[in-house]
């Protein structure tokens, strides 16, 4: 069970406000730059969704995008993990667990029609799922 459940649209309200990822500002705004250029239709591979901050930050720059975004969400050996700690503080969510991942994932995801979101080993990929 999601700790924050109590207040799910509240922490969903904190997370669309500010999509958590660790890919450094800088970079991130490179890609950007390249993904707000591609034509509709276009396909985007993200390999390690983690919890979903990268997708929609792709998804805003460019909605006219398909992103497949690949994970295998095993998520239970990240107990210290940065992203975690990263979340705890950003989101004001100290109480946030490793088991919570999945569900924090799923609330950067869930409204997005132009994400579909893979759960697999990334070492599995045929281009028949894209």
């Amino acid at each position: 069970m999601f700790t924050y459940q109590y207040i799910r649209n509240e922490v969903k309200r904190r997370i669309k406000s500010q999509p958590a990822t660790m890919i450094p500002p800088w970079v991130l705004d490179y890609i950007m730059k390249h993904i707000v250029d591609l034509p509709a239709g276009s396909i985007v591979v993200e390999l390690g969704t983690f919890v979903g901050g990268t997708t929609v930050h792709i998804t805003n720059a460019n909605s006219n995008v398909v992103i497949h975004t690949y994970d295998n969400n095993q998520f239970d050996k990240y107990v210290d993990n940065p992203m975690l700690l990263h979340m705890r503080n950003i989101y004001d969510l100290p109480l946030l667990q490793a088991s919570d991942i999945i569900e924090i994932q799923r609330l950067h995801l869930e409204d997005y029609d132009n994400i579909v979101m893979h759960v697999d080993d990334t070492t599995n990929i045929a281009e028949t799922d894209i």
